[in-house]
């Protein structure tokens, strides 16, 4: 899902009280096809959504953009499994940006923290050879945090720049953030009452624990993510554990009163 940056040069918007997203695309004569009216609302509520763990403006309260796009899904079947895959990467996108300012909070070392402060803004600050001499470690961390920004060329000064005013936005929109985060995995329960179709439960659980694991100390979202885990990955498992345990004693079972 592409989230654009405004800039007048590449016939973006920007408003008055700051950065929203631009819509020019589903506009009819840009080498595409125009949208269907329920395609083109999907994409103006699910970018709406998506602006809240990018850096962009956005509508508060955020339950309001979790409300909109769950009366859209509701008269809308065919889009549930896209909405599950939308909480899936927005939860993704808040887990790439909280590595980039943040350690491990169960393992943290002050120095190196500050570090990684420290390299952030000798990258933003720097006019030429921005990844010199900065850690590897740092430079792969915000190589994925920019890799969210589509529009952005890792390699362009002017991208970067952009991309990163996003980032340090989007990072202080965190409690905004972890509210609808916490409200979009309830939905993600609802919509999928047993295991989710929109991923093997292997990669629902590593998703589920990097969002445990970044939000450590924000008890809130510790208890919503390890709750969705338990609903939709350990419970199936049990469930299919004990199953197996049934079938294995009555073969047993079996095969000692055959004898």
């Amino acid at each position: 899902m592409e989230i654009e940056a405004a800039s007048e040069e590449s016939g973006h918007t920007q408003s008055d009280k700051g950065e929203r997203l631009s819509f020019k695309d589903l506009e009819v004569g840009r080498g595409h096809e125009a949208l269907s009216k329920i395609e083109e609302q999907w994409v103006y509520l699910s970018r709406e959504y998506q602006a809240v763990f990018l850096g962009f403006d956005f509508t508060r309260p955020v339950g309001i953009i979790l409300q909109k796009l769950n009366e859209f899904v509701a008269e809308h079947q065919d889009y549930r499994r896209r909405f599950g895959e939308l909480i899936l990467e927005a939860c993704q996108s808040f887990v790439v940006i909280q590595r980039l300012f943040k350690f491990d909070q169960q393992n943290i070392d002050s120095a190196r923290e500050s570090e990684f402060d420290e390299c952030l803004m000798h990258y933003f600050l720097r006019q030429e050879d921005r990844e010199k001499g900065l850690p590897e470690k740092f430079l792969s961390k915000l190589g994925d945090a920019i890799a969210l920004y589509s529009w952005a060329d890792p390699k362009d000064y002017d991208d970067t720049t952009q991309a990163l005013f996003h980032i340090y936005k989007a990072y202080s929109n965190h409690k905004d953030q972890i509210e609808l985060i916490r409200l979009s995995l309830f939905t993600l329960k609802q919509i999928y009452p047993g295991s989710p179709e929109i991923c093997t439960t292997d990669v629902l659980s590593e998703k589920l624990n990097d969002l445990i694991s970044v939000a450590y100390g924000r008890w809130i979202l510790v208890d919503a993510a390890i709750h969705t885990r338990y609903d939709l990955v350990d419970r199936s498992a049990h469930e299919t554990n004990q199953q197996q345990r049934k079938e294995l004693v009555g073969s047993l079972l079996d095969s000692m009163l055959e004898n």
